[in-house]
Parts: C-alpha cells; sequence; structure tokens
C-alpha cells in the first residue's frame, strides 16, 4: 500500500526509497502492538513496554485496528515527532499510516476481522474467511509479492533516479 500510495501521489506520500518502505512497513507491524507474542510487541525494550500496557487495556485486534487508531497515532506522529526528528517527514508519517492501512485491511480477510470503526461501531468486518497458515494466506501472501515487486521494477524502470 506503501509503494502504490509513493508511486500515485509522490507529492503527499514522497518518492519511493528505502526510508519511505520502512515507514511502510514499520507501520504494518504497528497494529498488533496489542498482542504481546506480535513482531513489533518484542523488538525492543520499549515496544514491549507499550505493548504490556496495551494489551493490559484491550483485547486483540479491538482498539489498535481502527481507522480512529490510525489517526490518532499519525496525529501524535506529525504533532511531537515531524520537525523534532529530521529524517521523519510528514511524508514519511502518512507512509507509516498506509503501512498501518495494509495491515488492517489484510486483517479483514481473516475470520476473526477487526473493528474498522471503533468506538463508533465494534462490529468486526469480515472480507473474506481466509485462515492464518493456510494455502489462501499463502496466495494472497505471493500475489501481494508479486504487485510489491512490479510496482518498485515499474517505478525504477519509469524513473530510477526516485528509488
Amino acid at each position: 500500500l506503501t509503494t502504490a500510495a509513493c508511486i500515485t501521489a509522490p507529492q503527499y506520500f514522497g518518492t519511493i526509497g528505502p526510508v519511505t518502505l520502512m515507514a511502510g512497513l514499520v507501520g504494518s507491524l504497528i497494529p498488533d502492538i496489542d498482542h504481546p507474542k506480535s513482531t513489533i510487541s518484542n523488538m525492543t525494550l520499549l515496544s514491549k513496554a507499550i505493548s504490556k500496557t496495551v494489551t493490559s487495556a484491550t483485547k486483540h485486534r479491538g482498539v489498535c485496528h481502527s481507522i480512529v487508531f490510525i489517526i490518532a497515532v499519525h496525529f501524535l506522529l506529525t504533532r511531537f515527532v515531524v520537525g523534532n526528528i529530521s529524517f521523519f517527514t510528514a511524508e514519511r508519517a502518512r507512509c507509516l499510516a498506509a503501512g498501518m492501512m495494509s495491515h488492517i485491511l489484510l486483517d479483514m480477510l481473516n475470520p476473526a476481522g477487526v473493528s474498522l470503526f471503533w468506538p463508533f461501531g465494534k462490529k468486526r468486518i469480515k472480507l473474506m474467511h481466509i485462515k492464518t497458515g493456510t494455502f489462501g494466506e499463502y496466495a494472497v501472501a505471493f500475489i501481494l509479492v508479486a504487485a510489491e515487486i512490479a510496482m518498485l521494477v515499474t517505478a525504477f524502470l519509469l524513473s530510477p533516479a526516485t528509488i
């Protein structure tokens, strides 16, 4: 999602590069801060402490898998981080938000779904019923990796200076 955003709206998300892609990747991990065994929850001592606090206050795929959460994280980053940390720009904050959205969209393919409109509605949205660890999950992953490679190759061929 971050790559597609950079290609279609570089003035808003920035050009494709290692830092924008990393922002999208980190963003894609953030919604799982509400699960103690997730990658993001065990990356650093700080993320482990944040995860402990979050998991004690909410359940997995609740608050952290909502549009409100994405907006809140984006607001906090643009308010307190952008301008104070030189490499973290508004465009990179948007890439991080795009990564978060990609995670939530993919979780909507799982039978558990997500409470996308929390707190306004707690109904879980389930677009498909692809279970984790099944052929369906691997097929979706393969398609997304192929699409990512195709987008990066196309972007590089069209404008090698942007990557």
